[in-house]
């Protein structure tokens, strides 16, 4: 090292003069990098500051299009974790990234049996969106940089991988027997998203009958808000039996006692028939023998 000066010093009688010296140094991490600093000393406890030349990376996150940390971002809400502050304009970094010699700094000491860098870089963005039921659904992305790289050249993706699934469209409505509703997708994902309710009235003879084998409910049958008469339940629990999906009702008509009932009313209407026949032959005869 090497202490170079062009100024003049004049030093008054007596007095002592002191000169710290500027120290280049190299340090080398746990894993081989190298990593160039400058400061006064380099002892321990000395309380001096060490500098190097680091690299700021700011991450930035849009959903749809629309960026996380804008003061007009419809997708705000008061539980989200990036958010911009009043008065701001822009966008507010979802993280901070620093580099050195090109490595990000949180993983820049190793632990000694695992080899996973010893400290994390994450970002967690969470906010709430309109479902396909028209509900509210939490929507939280976690990012992990801890082993992000910052490269001297082009942009390049150096690894891609993917922990969700492929865009799949609902496909298929089931109910099993339960009254359970599943939908389907075409990835072969099945979803839970809703339960048939069952209802029992004691009096049922006081529903109305609305046409299409369906009834309503009246003041005389009770409502599902009586106190009394009337129980609201899954199938297969309690008083309920079970739910027959993909079935064919049955016919309730005895078709024996239908056919012999038309047997009947044929010959009986074959009968009158003939009878007014007779009777309008005779009326006719009885016209004639008179004129």
């Amino acid at each position: 090292t090497s202490l170079t000066t062009n100024a003049d010093v004049s030093v008054p009688a007596g007095a002592t003069v002191t000169f710290e010296k500027l120290v280049d140094m190299t340090l080398i991490t746990p894993d081989g990098s190298k990593i160039t600093v400058q400061g006064t000393t380099n002892k321990p406890n000395s309380g001096a500051t060490l500098t190097t030349t680091m690299a700021k990376v700011e991450v930035y996150a849009s959903l749809d299009g629309i960026f996380y940390g804008t003061s007009t971002d419809p997708l705000a809400t008061s539980n989200r974790n990036i958010s911009a502050q009043p008065g701001t304009v822009g966008y507010k970094p979802a993280a901070e990234l620093l580099f050195i010699g090109g490595q990000n700094i949180d993983g820049l000491i190793k632990d000694p049996v695992s080899g996973n860098p010893q400290f994390s870089t994450t970002a967690t963005l969470s906010t709430r969106v309109t479902n396909q039921a028209g509900g509210m659904s939490d929507l939280v992305f976690k990012l992990d940089l801890t082993d992000t790289s910052l490269q001297a050249g082009a942009f390049q993706i150096t690894n891609s991988t993917q922990n969700g699934q492929a865009l799949a469209r609902l496909t298929n409505v089931t109910v099993d027997n339960q009254g359970r509703i599943v939908g389907i997708y075409g990835t072969g994902t099945q979803k839970f998203v809703g339960q048939l309710a069952l209802v029992h009235f004691d009096n049922f003879e006081g529903l109305m009958p609305v046409g299409k084998n369906a009834f309503a409910a009246t003041n005389a049958s009770g409502t599902e808000h009586s106190a009394e008469g009337v129980v609201v339940g899954r199938a297969g629990t309690g008083i309920f039996g079970d739910i027959k999906p993909q079935a064919l009702e049955s016919s309730n008509v005895d078709l024996a006692n239908e056919l012999v009932r038309l047997m009947v009313l044929q010959r009986s209407y074959t009968a009158n028939s003939q009878s007014m026949r007779a009777f309008d032959q005779t009326l006719r005869d009885t016209l004639q023998i008179i004129s």
